[in-house]
Formats: C-alpha cells, structure tokens, sequence
C-alpha cells in the first residue's frame, strides 16, 4: 500500500511538472493573479511582452503596474467577475515597460479554497497586436492595389489568374471571371 502511495505521489509529481513545463514555455501570456491582483505566476511570454523581468512582476500588483482597465484586472474583474466567474473571456489593452500598448486576447479560469472563495484567478493571454497591425496593413495595401490605375493579375504558381484589380479591367476590357 505504501509503495501505492508512493508510485501514486510520484505520477502525481511528474504530471505537476509536465504541466508547469507547458504554461511556463507556452507563447501565451500566463498570470495568477490573486483577487486583490497581486501576481502569483507569470510565465516568460508575459515578461517578455511587458518589458518587465519576472522576478519584479511576481509579488507586484497588476492594477498597479497595468492600469485599472487592463485584464486581467478590469475593474469589473475585481469587484463582480472574482464572486461570480461571470467573465470567462474578454479582450484588453495592456502597456509595456516601453510604453507600447499590447492588444490581449484573455481566458481566464478561477482557482477556489474548499470553503468556495475565490483564491486565484489564472489567465492566459494572446497578444493580437502585431496580428492586428499587419491586417490593416494589409487592408490598406489591398485598397492601394484595387484603386491603382495600374493593371494588377495575381496568379498561382502554375500561372492560373486568381486576381485581378479594377484597372486591369479598365485596361483589357476583361472581367476576372473572364479571364479564369
């Protein structure tokens, strides 16, 4: 029974490790945070996107270093979200160390005490940011192209037209579904 015990504790170890491994590696922002917003854990993504070392965040508040609006520390978060777990998902701004604004995707998930109460909140966050900037980009470059007078054919690599822009049209006369 002993050896049970054991070989049962020792899984249990290693599972607590393998799962540690995985948040701490993860290339998502990773917080506990209590429900006062003092951070518990954060992972290296998190360090790396704040600017900030991960030995001066953990023991921090996060409302203080982050704002009151920033999530995970809304203040709705630290008011009705902590007693009802109402929030499960929400999308903030968070600024780093450098003053840069980081747009952050977050699912969040609630740590109890055995009497119920709310002992942590875990948190994980994708930064959308450079997602973000590289769709307008793209969106104004695509705009650039389609009001371009210029004659634009975007092919596959075995030369099949996919794309056509308006001034190709007005040049040859030829719609794309014409041309495919």
């Amino acid at each position: 029974l002993l050896q049970e015990h054991t070989s049962s504790r020792q899984r249990f170890e290693r599972s607590e490790h393998r799962l540690r491994s995985i948040i701490e590696n993860i290339d998502l922002l990773a917080v506990v945070l209590s429900p006062s917003g003092t951070i518990l854990f954060c992972n290296e993504c998190t360090a790396s996107t704040t600017g900030y070392p991960r030995d001066q965040l953990i023991g921090a508040n996060w409302f203080e270093l982050f704002g009151r609006e920033s999530l995970p520390c809304s203040p709705f978060l630290r008011t009705h979200h902590v007693e009802r777990e109402t929030e499960r998902h929400s999308e903030n701004v968070i600024r780093d160390i450098h003053g840069q604004d980081h747009t952050v995707l977050w699912s969040h998930t609630y740590g109890r005490n055995p009497d119920g109460t709310i002992d942590n909140i875990t948190s994980l966050g994708m930064d959308l940011s450079e997602t973000r900037r590289t769709r307008r980009e793209l969106q104004r470059l695509t705009l650039a192209i389609e009001q371009s007078p210029m004659s634009v054919v975007i092919t596959d690599p075995e030369g099949n037209i996919e794309w056509t822009s308006a001034g190709f049209t007005r040049v040859t006369g030829y719609t794309l579904d014409e041309v495919r």
